[in-house]
């Protein structure tokens, strides 16, 4: 059984794995702490309007209570989302310890 992409920290957040988190910081914040991406997923799914927080919690927004379900191997690929992108500031460089 795949390991599940995200670890249940509650109801409604979940933590993306590190090979996300490092593509995620590279991209630029929609709102303080926050990106709005597209979640591309392998079978064509595509989960629009993914509030992140932190470059790794995919949280609720925008009246979302959940996600569906999918795992680590399901995921294609993250994108901004035109939105996020139109209301996005500059990039911020993490000072994240190897």
């Amino acid at each position: 059984m795949p390991e599940v992409f995200v670890k249940e920290l509650n109801a409604t957040f979940y933590q993306l794995p590190e090979q996300w988190i490092q593509k995620l910081v590279d991209m630029p914040e929609t709102a303080m702490g926050y990106q709005l991406v597209d979640i591309f997923l392998k079978d064509g799914t595509v989960i629009e309007g993914a509030w992140i927080g932190n470059c790794q919690y995919v949280v609720p927004g925008y009246g979302r209570e959940s996600y569906p379900p999918f795992t680590d191997d399901d995921i294609a690929d993250i994108k901004m989302n035109p939105a996020g992108i139109r209301h996005a500031g500059p990039k911020i460089q993490l000072n994240r310890s190897p």
